[in-house]
This record gives structure tokens, C-alpha cells and sequence, in this order.
């Protein structure tokens, strides 16, 4: 689903709980913040509000100093974060709750930054549909998004997680490897990766996408609850220059010059940079704030829930759904164990944006 790498499997979570046993405590009056990134269409104006200035601008108000960093190592960035180094890190849902979450680090999702809507794909060599795919190998970068996103499409087409067999194949392969190897007829992928894979292709065809998943492939940030507690000014003033980049991206004015630079970061084109754009929801605060409080989020946590735990991501401490750790919903509902909550979805924040109160 983006330019890089989201491992999460169970070793990971265990090196987490390692760092977070001993990371040091956040501090209250901490005025200094990092914030961490890797390179994705989705979180790729983060680079932009802190290059142009935006992020400083919010910073000022609130009388902190945000800085931004590149993860060129993602399993090493969320490392990073579950130690407390990072402030805030950009992810996926999936990976919010099996990494940090299930590895003992109490997290917030606080900025829903965009949902996949067509940028994540099953494309084939010979199938035509996903019932073509029945007793075939399926080529994946396993117990990541990519991996979440075939079983849904498995599952919608009322075939089980077996009706295929996996294989493993890492994403910075993945295009050269389904161009050259003819023994790869069928594999999960994301844009921009998935365009020169069908153009080395002609025969491919895309049979699914993430827009048949509405909102459940979403991209967001993540902080420590502590830090939200302890430093609000911080979510108010990322949240601030989000919303005014999402502005300045839809503006005529300052549209160009902001995806001029998203295209450059990207190493692509304009027309690469709005492909992608056009698969990729970015949303108003009034729809980023239904997203957090609807009940659907509820159903989506549920399928990634369900999805981690029979692929054991969970570690093996969780032998049943109730040892999951518990994810609380704005509403106060907890799906998982109640007593050990350790992922809470607070749309404070976005709301506030909503209401012009930051």
C-alpha cells in the first residue's frame, strides 16, 4: 500500500515490548516533538507542511517545536516510537494494533490522514476474477496491509483465507519480480508499483482494489497516550498544519506548487503524482470525524482484529479473541479485553479542526 515495507509479525511486536520496558517516561512540560514518516502518497504532505513552513507556523502558536523525520526503515521507525523516541509515527491501522498496541505501549489514533481508495490491487497474469484464483499462488509481502486486503477479498467473494496459497515476496521486489519470473501470475500490490507491473504485462488485469473496502485500508498517525495527556498542544498543532496543507492541496492557487513538490519527493511525474492522488481519499475534518466516531470503524477494527489473530500476530499469549489487548472506540465500546486496553481512538482533535477551535 505505499513505498515502503509495513512488516508486522509477531517477532516485531516482541522487540517492542522489549523497547518499551525500557523507554523513559514522557515529560510534561516537554516543548520539543518529533514526528516520523516513510515515504507513501497518503503521508507524503507531512514532507510539505514541514518544508514550507506550515508545521513551524502551528508549532509557533503553541509555543513548541515539532520536527519532522523520514523512516527509511519502517519496522525500525515504529521501533522508535514504542520507545518514546518519536512522538508520533504514520501508519496503518493493522499495524497501530499489532505493533505498539499488542506490544505493551498505550497509543492514540489521533489523525486519520487518508484511506486507500483504489491504490492497493490484486492484479493477474491469467485470472480474470478472484473466483480464477481458487488453488493457485497468490504473491504477497505477508502479515502486512497487502496481506489484509486479500483475504477481504477472498472473504467478499465467499472464498476461505486456503481457497490460495501465500507467498511471500517483499514489496521492493515485487515489480521486477512479476515482469521477469512468469511463475508470478498472481500478486498483491499498491500504486505506483502496480503501473510498470502491467505495462511489462499487457495480459494483466487488475481484479481487485481497495475501493471495494471503503475506509478500512487507512493510513493515520499515532502518538502516545501519555503524550496526548501530557502535551495537547502538540496533537493541535500537527492536526492545525495537516488541515491547512489538505486546504493548500486543494487550492488552485497553491494546488501546483505543493504537487510539484509531492511528485518531486515521489520521483514521479505530475501525472504519476494524480494517479495516485486518485486512488487515495484524503478527507475534510467533518469526514475524518465521522470516520473516528461512526460504527463502522467498529466493523473494520473487528476484520483487522480477526485478521492478526489467525495469523498470529498477537504472539502466542493470545490463545483465544478475549487475550487480545482492548481497542477503545469515541463511544466508550472496547472491542478485545476491557482490562487491558492499550489503543484508543480519540477524535478530540479532529473535531476540534472541525469546529475552527485549534
Amino acid at each position: 500500500m505505499g513505498l515502503f515495507t509495513r512488516v508486522t509479525t509477531a517477532a516485531a511486536v516482541a522487540s517492542m515490548v522489549l523497547s518499551t520496558l525500557i523507554a523513559s517516561p514522557v515529560q510534561a512540560q516537554q516543548k520539543e516533538f518529533k514526528v516520523a514518516f516513510a515515504t507513501y502518497i497518503g503521508f507524503e504532505p507531512l514532507r510539505w507542511m514541514h518544508q514550507s513552513g506550515v508545521l513551524k507556523k502551528w508549532a509557533d502558536k503553541y509555543g513548541i517545536t515539532i520536527d519532522v523525520m523520514i523512516a527509511n526503515d519502517y519496522v525500525g521507525g515504529m521501533t522508535q516510537f514504542t520507545a518514546g523516541e518519536i512522538d508520533a509515527f504514520a501508519t496503518t491501522s493493522l499495524d497501530a494494533l499489532t505493533m505498539p498496541a499488542a506490544g505493551g505501549t498505550e497509543t492514540s489514533i489521533f489523525l486519520i490522514t487518508d484511506f486507500s481508495d483504489g491504490n492497493d490491487q490484486i492484479i493477474s497474469k491469467t485470472a480474470k476474477t478472484m473466483k480464477d484464483l481458487a488453488g493457485g499462488t497468490v504473491w504477497v509481502m505477508q502479515f502486512t496491509i497487502s496481506h489484509y486486503v486479500l483475504q477481504r477479498a477472498l472473504a467478499m467473494n465467499g472464498m476461505p483465507p486456503n481457497a490460495v496459497t501465500t507467498t511471500n515476496l517483499s514489496d521492493a521486489d515485487q515489480a521486477a519480480a512479476y515482469v521477469a519470473r512468469p511463475e508470478i501470475e498472481h500478486i498483491v500490490t499498491y500504486k505506483p508499483a502496480s503501473g510498470p507491473m502491467m505495462a511489462g504485462v499487457p495480459s494483466s488485469t487488475e481484479i481487485f482494489d481497495s475501493s471495494s473496502i471503503p475506509q478500512e485500508v487507512m493510513d493515520l498517525m499515532i502518538a502516545r497516550t501519555e503524550t496526548l495527556k501530557a502535551s495537547p498542544e502538540f496533537a493541535k498543532a500537527l492536526t492545525g498544519a495537516w488541515y491547512e496543507t489538505m486546504e493548500a492541496l486543494k487550492d488552485p492557487a497553491r494546488a501546483p506548487e505543493v504537487k510539484a513538490f509531492m511528485a518531486s519527493a515521489l520521483q514521479t511525474d505530475i501525472a504519476g503524482l494524480e494517479d495516485q492522488l486518485s486512488t487515495t481519499q484524503f478527507l475534510t475534518p467533518a469526514e475524518a470525524y465521522t470516520s473516528l466516531t461512526e460504527k463502522k470503524l467498529t466493523e473494520t477494527f473487528t476484520y483487522i482484529r480477526d485478521f492478526a489473530f489467525e495469523n498470529g500476530l498477537f504472539g502466542q499469549s493470545a490463545r483465544t479473541l478475549d487475550d487480545i489487548v482492548g481497542t477503545r472506540f469515541a463511544d466508550g465500546t472496547v472491542l478485545g479485553d476491557d482490562a487491558n486496553v492499550m489503543l484508543h481512538i480519540d477524535p478530540t482533535f479532529t473535531k476540534m479542526a472541525m469546529d475552527g477551535a485549534l
